[in-house]
């Protein structure tokens, strides 16, 4: 087994997780306050995640299967051991950009939503 292909492999899920788990966050937030003006709860997309022991199976579910995919992929690739280094390290230092913003973006948005609760009291 090629460890710098595994590194980059598992540091591009991981990072694509990274990223995409604040969107999540975020389309929550919009449901929340949609049902707030409206009074209806929209229904989640993915139904059957109820809970949170679902929630963590499902990642861990997709971090190996994508893991696996990035995987194959770097095999048929090749890249060199410093290649596959520098690349996974940019990549996670831009996934944890890109998260950091998009968790800038929850507080944000969250803040009306938790002003309006205060100040109904």
């Amino acid at each position: 087994m090629e460890w710098h292909i595994l590194l980059a492999a598992v540091a591009s899920s991981t990072s694509m997780h990274r990223v995409m788990e604040p969107k999540n966050i975020l389309y929550k937030l919009q449901r929340l306050q949609k049902a707030k003006e409206s009074g209806k709860v929209e229904v989640p997309q993915m139904k059957g995640v109820d809970t949170r022991a679902k929630a963590i199976s499902l990642s861990v579910v997709i971090l190996i299967v994508t893991s696996l995919v990035f995987y194959l992929i770097f095999n048929v690739v090749n890249p060199s051991t410093s290649w596959s280094i520098t690349y996974s390290v940019v990549i996670l230092v831009i996934a944890d950009v890109l998260s950091s913003v998009m968790i800038d973006k929850y507080h944000a948005a969250i803040e009306p939503i938790t002003q309006s609760f205060a100040t109904k009291k």
